[in-house]
């Protein structure tokens, strides 16, 4: 239960940055869209944990399908892509969110992808949420990973960004 929170609290906040962000406009709704990406894998080593992260952030968000700031209600739109668990094929799943549109980025269950994609999402200067990572080392060299929402109270810590983020 603590999990899910922590992912829906996840969610709000990205719902309040991809705002801030602005969005792309949904043709059929009318509305602006924004679009967070889901980096987790559904395969290899830590699949089933990423599986579950994702049904977290898909519960979030079909909770809480719209969000309204400043008058504009925008609907969100989640991208999930499959990091396969795997360190090597992280740049590629990243590059497939950064593609895709995504605003902001939730994931990964398993630290080593967070930081094999960290660069790419700094260049691209898209902040990605370390939903649950767990090393300190996903946002010591990367500006962009600002979090971790781990339910376990001794690694629920906020590891703090660089001082120069690229969406500053």
């Amino acid at each position: 239960m603590k999990k899910t929170l922590a992912l829906v609290l996840m969610l709000c906040l990205c719902l309040v940055c991809f705002a801030a962000c602005g969005g792309e406009k949904d043709e059929a709704q009318g509305n602006p869209k924004v679009v967070i990406g889901v980096f987790e894998p559904a395969s290899g080593d830590n699949g089933a944990g990423g599986k579950q992260e994702t049904l977290g952030i898909q519960f979030g968000k079909d909770t809480i399908p719209t969000v309204e700031v400043g008058g504009v209600t925008y609907d969100v739109e989640l991208l999930i892509v499959d990091n396969e668990s795997s360190n090597d094929k992280a740049p590629t799943a990243a590059n497939a969110l950064i593609s895709g549109g995504a605003s902001v980025i939730l994931g990964s269950y398993g630290s080593g992808v967070s930081i094999a994609a960290g660069d790419i999402f700094a260049t691209a200067g898209v902040p990605a949420i370390g939903v649950t990572c767990t090393n300190p080392q996903v946002t010591l060299g990367t500006p962009a990973t600002s979090a971790s929402a781990s339910s376990i109270p001794s690694r629920a810590k906020f590891w703090p960004t660089m001082l120069t983020t690229p969406w500053a």
